[in-house]
């Protein structure tokens, strides 16, 4: 699959890259999300461009073309680009964006699946686009309400690592009961 990675450029910019990775080269990354096809990364990352107003150069849309990229002009870019905007105020926002990229998950929710018997279930929330916990419950007390899923969550802390494992169990077990909040 393609992933979005990120990276600082010579002159201290926090820069987005998309990549076809291979067992080799993933280890040379610091990946951020990953996608199934290259336009679907593209698209993400134009998000995050636009999102939090940061250079197209920076995201390798336009890195060789020369000058300022297209959306200085039109005042939606503060000129990182032509160094106008130090790398210290630009990475503040860019690391806002970093964040968001990490986050492919859109809602707040519980996945209820098999537990390690045949009369619980495991639970695992994701919140903020992140994971938040997981645990395990009766099977009965898991069709009650969120508050009793909740209070079967052991924290645990998410990153782009956990949300990756999360949507490729997602996207394999397409049967497993999601409950959305």
């Amino acid at each position: 699959p393609y992933v979005v990675h990120s990276y600082y450029n010579p002159d201290g910019y926090l820069c987005f890259g998309v990549a076809e990775t291979a067992a080799k080269t993933r280890r040379k990354l610091e990946i951020l999300a990953e996608f199934p096809k290259v336009s679907s990364a593209k698209g993400r990352m134009s998000s995050a461009r636009q999102k939090f107003e940061l250079c197209e150069k920076f995201f390798n849309f336009s890195p060789n073309a020369a000058g300022p990229c297209f959306h200085y002009h039109i005042q939606q870019c503060a000129g990182a680009c032509v160094q106008k905007e130090p790398p210290e105020e630009y990475n503040e926002r860019a690391l806002r964006a970093k964040e968001y990229l990490c986050q492919i998950f859109d809602h707040n929710f519980f996945i209820i699946d098999q537990g390690r018997e045949d009369e619980e279930c495991a639970v695992v929330l994701v919140e903020d686009g992140h994971l938040r916990g997981y645990g395990y419950l009766d099977r009965e007390a898991a069709a009650q309400d969120h508050e009793t899923l909740r209070s079967a969550i052991r924290p645990a802390c998410g990153n782009a690592e956990t949300n990756r494992i999360i949507a490729r169990f997602l996207s394999e077990k397409p049967q497993v009961e999601i409950l959305i909040f």
